[in-house]
């Protein structure tokens, strides 16, 4: 229940936790509006219990609102933070962002140091970490890397998808009333997940399976862009994004990280390939294409082959168009040998003997090993 106050904001609709009595709509409240429910909630529940101190506690470290010359507990606690900042909803709760910081600071570049000084902890900030992180910036803004929250926001999707039941979509518009437009929902999942996902909305890009067996096929996550999580509403930007063809039915065996990085890579590449203005022989695409002229001869040669094995003559000449026959040997000869099942011989002259150490050399060594 505190989890549900603190995370409560005014752009986000109230959470419905009761399936009995629940609103025709969403409901959206005020700052001072969550502030009074959530107080009058926890009292509530205090009363029941019969316990005064509780709610003493609570009110003290979590809910006081800001009074004379004593500060807001619930402004620093709450989502809602002050009073008229309802414009944007923070995407990182918590310090998450600063800790990851000085977490590969101290994990990647200051592990080797122990209490290094401030003169090189700068110069490792300018010269290591900076570069670093611009560089990854830029692959980022290139498409040849996702962040780590788009890679959980596939997780996430992918776990959504596998919930989806017949049973979702009935909640989905009689009880929790999601909306795909401002992407929101009333349930509690979506409050409580960081990257404001849920089987509810997930579903609206689901469509029954053909087979008629139950099941739902899901269409896979947009591809990552750097508008697609925003701090207003829509807090997943769907434009410009098509989702449309036909769907995938999502599965733990479905690796979708794999397949959104794969595509952002060849639309990379061949754009790539363009600005590198190869020659037609070096361009991979074109030798591609012309693989029938290379396996032309190949065929050739193979009827060959078939044809001189009762024909010494014809072996002879065949073996004069093999230029570099020890390269040829080498290469094939031990698989050849394995596909035949040709072994070794195993022989008296086939195993090296062992050379002599340095303790066996010397003369007073050899007599006690002889003596043994």
């Amino acid at each position: 229940m505190v989890k549900r106050h603190l995370l409560r904001h005014q752009l986000l609709p109230k959470v419905v936790h009761d399936c009995v009595q629940h609103p025709p709509a969403l409901v959206y409240e005020t700052y001072e509006e969550i502030h009074a429910s959530s107080i009058r909630e926890m009292l509530d529940y205090c009363r029941s219990i019969g316990q005064p101190k509780v709610f003493r506690y609570f009110w003290i470290n979590w809910y006081r609102p800001e009074h004379a010359h004593v500060g807001s507990r619930w402004e620093i606690a709450s989502m809602c933070g002050r009073r008229g900042s309802d414009a944007i909803i923070p995407i990182s709760r918590t310090t998450m962002r600063l800790e990851s910081h000085w977490r590969i600071l101290k994990k990647d570049y200051v592990s080797r140091f122990i209490k290094p000084r401030l003169d090189i902890l700068c110069y490792i900030l300018f010269t290591d970490l900076v570069p670093s992180r611009i560089h990854l910036r830029l692959r980022v803004d290139a498409g040849r890397e996702v962040p780590s929250a788009y890679k959980d926001f596939v997780q996430l999707w992918r776990r959504c998808a596998n919930a989806i039941d017949s049973t979702t979509v009935l909640k989905r518009d009689e009880l929790y009333h999601a909306d795909k437009e401002k992407w929101v929902c009333s349930c509690l999942s979506f409050i409580f997940n960081s990257r404001y996902l849920c089987k509810h909305l997930v579903s609206f890009y689901s469509s029954p399976h053909p087979d008629g067996n139950g099941g739902f096929v899901v269409r896979p996550p947009p591809p990552f862009r750097p508008e697609l999580f925003q701090e207003r509403l829509p807090l997943i930007n769907f434009s410009d994004v098509q989702l449309t063809g036909s769907g995938a039915v999502i599965s733990s065996d479905i690796d979708l990280n794999g397949s959104v990085e794969d595509d952002a890579r060849s639309l990379t590449y061949a754009e790539e390939l363009e600005s590198l203005q190869l020659l037609p022989t070096e361009h991979p695409e074109a030798a591609e294409e012309n693989d029938e002229e290379a396996m032309e001869p190949l065929r050739v040669f193979g009827w060959a082959i078939k044809q001189c094995e009762s024909n010494p003559r014809m072996q002879r000449t065949l073996s004069r168009f093999i230029s570099n026959k020890e390269a040829l040997m080498a290469q094939y000869k031990r698989q050849y040998d394995e596909a035949l099942g040709i072994s070794r011989s195993v022989g008296k002259n086939t195993m090296r003997k062992a050379v002599k150490s340095y303790f066996h050399m010397r003369d007073q060594n050899q007599s006690r090993t002889n003596r043994q």
